[in-house]
This record gives C-alpha cells, structure tokens and sequence, in this order.
C-alpha cells in the first residue's frame, strides 16, 4: 500500500515535472518568435525607408558595370584565370578509394 502511494507520488512528480518544461519550452518559443517578429517589423520597415532608385540612377549603375565588365583590366583577370596552371611542386593526393567510392577487395566477393 505504502509502496504505490511512493509511485503514484513519483509519477505526479514526474508529471509535474514534465508540465514545468513544456511551459518553460513554450515561453521560449512565444519569446522566439516575438523577437523574430520584431526583427522582421524593422527590416520591413528599413526597407519602406529606403530612397527609390531613378531610371537614371539605375542606366548609369548598369552602364558603370558594363565598362567595367568590358575594361581591359577584366580581359587581363580572365586571361590570366583561363591560363592558370596547376602547381608542379604541389603533390597530388591518391585517392585509396576505387569505383566511384567503393572499396574494391576481389576476396570479399566469394
């Protein structure tokens, strides 16, 4: 008799306990997601604030990018890219593994 009354007290505890970190859980996530929310509002906000780009701002920017895609400076960079060699001095790693990423051990197959 004594001795389910000892288990029926555990498993209130436990319960109890169980109850206290579901609450603390669900205070962290209600927290969680008040901050996101939060950050979320001030993005949306910063973004409202933004100034609006004009046509001309925007031919200008792509006219700036497209000099600098076609300056001399940028054929020399993909020059120099497209004729990059391997390093010589630089040992090349055996790969120990065969076929595709399988070992291959002939005995195994028996």
């Amino acid at each position: 008799m004594m001795g389910r009354q000892r288990q029926d007290a555990q498993r209130v505890q436990a319960i109890q306990a169980i109850q206290a970190i579901q609450a603390q859980r669900s205070y962290e996530n209600q927290m969680r997601q008040r901050e996101n929310k939060s950050q979320m509002e001030k993005s949306r906000q910063q973004a409202l604030n933004r100034k609006p780009v004009t046509e001309a701002e925007m031919k200008k920017g792509l006219k700036d990018l497209g000099d600098l895609i076609t300056s001399d400076q940028a054929k020399d960079v993909f020059n120099y890219m497209n004729n990059l060699k391997p390093d010589p001095y630089e040992p090349t790693k055996q790969d120990p593994v065969n076929m595709d990423g399988f070992y291959f051990d002939p005995d195994l197959q028996r």
